[in-house]
């Protein structure tokens, strides 16, 4: 008996309907759960949404010490791009590039990308503004942001410093005092299209909005214009100086009224500065003691005099020389120093230059400061008369004037210190900066000699100002062996090294002051036109002293309740007052090449008198590029035929 046998049923394409089903459900799930996530992120729930795009932060102005600006932040307008939205790249690429003078190929790179947002350029002059406004372009927007600006230029650059475009401080005190000056940062409100995708339709949203604390400085804005002044007392071509630095102090504070450096820069094109010109040489650049030592040297001598009871000051008038000398009788006066009874001891000498500050750093707020050098007097066994003659002691210049001050200050060593006080936006005190001696580095009796031997040394000429030179010949000058130089080169093309120390008024001086100079050693008219600067300078730092800064405070805040607040309120109108004037900062673009159409579109928004001959491409125009229009300006532009 046979078994029947059936057709098999074929299952296969019930399986595949189902796979498909399944498939289909899978990606409706997908959609819709992604969906519900961006939900959540627009609504503020669930995950946390994209980080804002943030922008440089409001600054806090820096101020002089009678409240003049010198650093302040103002409002200008940076263009960016939804590139989806832009509907022909390469006329809003060509458009741009004529207005923002940025390469068009780069400019198209931008507009053709993916991305939902891109910068076009950051804080543009508001003239350009104004003609990309003008020209309507679809996908090109604006936005306020702050921008850092320098009234007075290159002024005091090595203490100001600069800050980046994003509003960070990179040096001087823009970097050290970068959290007090800055405001919460503001930030760019990220939202979402319908199709998801990431972007800032209807406009961005600033936040966090905020105003940064003030600086006010010790510094005195007219002394530091004639500091920096000094280095060139000459024409360019007989100036003697290649680099240097000037320090004018209170010494009875330690105030630092004037910290010139030469050469330097503009801080608000510091992108074009390279890194020797941006450096403070005042407390970065260290140079050996040289001549100098035999000053210390004579103070020294003198401080353990009278410490004993033993001196007198006739005893030390024989060595004047110590205090001044010529590069001819250096060596000898380096044996009398080191052979002479009234020679300090070597551990005295050391513990004496220790407590005037030399090989530690003065404290002073400003970034980079160098400790110099002053190795220990056992390092000297071999020959001790290199101690004395200053060899391998080495101090910045704001280390030389400090301790200079301080044997004039009735031996009060004073900390030097540059930042007068912090306020807030209104203008209320935070922080105040507290001068308090940090010790008694020598006796008043040793202060007040060797101020009577500095007095004794200036003639006839100014009995009311002292004054101390000395030099470091960096190649040896006519009449000098080499070998008793080894260590002497011209490599850095810098011939010496000349010192100028100074104080007024002669009788308990309150005003101390240094120039450093690398340069040549000039005719005897330049030398004397510098120091005839070094003593100008020393008396309007003194007629500064006895200015109140209460006055100054007052006029600035009866100013404020004015509603003006300086060169900053100047800036921030800067914008409107551009737009005004638009017209007549109009720029001939160059339209050579260009189709009729693109030539057009490339001078929309402009408001002159435009002449079209011939078609084709543009062959010739006038005026020619670069030139500025004003209203009605009458253009030409002739097309032919491209070939």
């Amino acid at each position: 008996m046979k078994r029947e046998t059936g057709k098999r049923k074929n299952y296969a394409p019930y399986i595949i309907i189902l796979a498909i089903l399944i498939s289909g459900s899978g990606i409706l799930l997908a959609r819709a759960f992604h969906a519900g996530e961006q939900d959540k992120k627009i609504s503020g729930h669930g995950h946390t949404p994209e980080p804002a795009l943030s922008l440089a932060p409001y600054r806090g102005g820096i101020f002089d010490r009678s409240y003049r600006e010198l650093a302040v932040t103002a409002s200008a307008y940076s263009v960016y791009a939804h590139p989806l939205d832009v509907d022909d790249p390469a006329q809003t690429a060509a458009a741009l590039s004529n207005t923002l003078r940025i390469n068009e190929k780069d400019l198209l790179k931008m507009l053709e990308c993916e991305k939902a947002f891109v910068w076009i350029a950051r804080r543009v002059a508001s003239h350009q503004a104004e003609m990309i406004k003008n020209l309507k372009l679809k996908g090109i927007h604006f936005i306020n942001e702050n921008r850092r600006l320098y009234p007075r230029n290159s002024l005091a650059a090595q203490i100001i410093g600069f800050a980046d475009t994003d509003g960070h401080g990179i040096e001087g005190l823009e970097s050290a005092y970068d959290d007090l000056l800055c405001s919460t940062p503001l930030s760019l409100q990220k939202k979402c299209d319908e199709s998801t995708r990431l972007t800032f339709n209807g406009g961005v949203t600033e936040v966090n909005a905020g105003k940064g604390n003030n600086i006010i400085l010790t510094v005195d804005s007219n002394i530091q214009a004639m500091a920096e002044r000094g280095f060139c007392p000459v024409p360019a071509k007989d100036n003697i100086v290649k680099a240097g630095a000037i320090i004018v102090m209170d010494i009875k504070s330690g105030a630092v009224l004037a910290m010139a450096n030469y050469p330097s820069y503009n801080l608000n094109t510091f992108w074009e500065a390279d890194a020797s010109l941006r450096r403070n040489r005042a407390v970065t650049d260290i140079y050996e003691l040289g001549e100098l030592a035999g000053f210390f040297g004579a103070a020294a001598a003198i401080e353990e005099q009278t410490l004993r009871e033993k001196s007198s000051v006739p005893a030390m008038q024989g060595r004047d020389n110590a205090t001044h000398v010529s590069h001819g009788d250096t060596k000898d006066n380096e044996k009398n120093l080191s052979e002479s009874p009234h020679t300090p001891s070597p551990e005295f000498l050391y513990n004496f230059l220790l407590k005037l500050g030399f090989g530690n750093k003065t404290g002073i707020c400003l970034p980079a400061e160098n400790s110099g050098t002053l190795p220990p007097y056992s390092q000297y066994k071999g020959d001790i008369s290199a101690f004395y003659r200053g060899e391998g002691i080495t101090v910045t210049p704001l280390q030389l004037i400090t301790a200079f001050g301080a044997i004039l200050n009735r031996g009060v060593f004073m900390p030097p210190h540059v930042v007068s006080k912090v306020t807030d936006s209104e203008g209320n005190l935070i922080k105040e900066y507290q001068c308090a001696p940090a010790r008694q580095a020598c006796t008043p009796e040793t202060s007040e000699k060797i101020s009577a031997i500095l007095r004794t040394q200036q003639g006839k000429e100014d009995k009311n100002f002292i004054l101390l030179t000395a030099c470091n010949y960096v190649r040896p000058p006519a009449g000098i062996s080499s070998p008793d130089h080894p260590s002497l080169d011209n490599s850095s093309g810098v011939d010496y090294i000349k010192y100028l120390l100074g104080g007024v008024p002669a009788h308990n001086p309150k005003v101390a002051i240094l120039m450093i100079i690398e340069g040549a050693p000039g005719e005897e008219e330049v030398r004397t036109k510098i120091e005839r600067r070094i003593k100008d300078m020393a008396y309007a730092s003194l007629r500064v002293l006895t200015r109140p800064q209460a006055k100054a405070l007052a006029s600035y805040r009866e100013k404020k309740d004015r509603g003006y607040t300086g060169r900053e309120n100047k800036a921030q109108s800067s914008c409107s007052q551009a737009a005004a004037t638009a017209t007549k900062a109009m720029v001939m673009p160059n339209v050579r090449g260009k189709s009729m159409r693109e030539a057009l579109y490339m001078l929309q928004g402009y408001d002159v008198s435009l002449v079209v001959t011939g078609s084709g491409v543009a062959v010739c125009q006038s005026p020619a590029p670069g030139t500025r229009l004003r209203k009605n300006s009458r253009c030409v532009i002739e097309f032919k035929p491209s070939s």
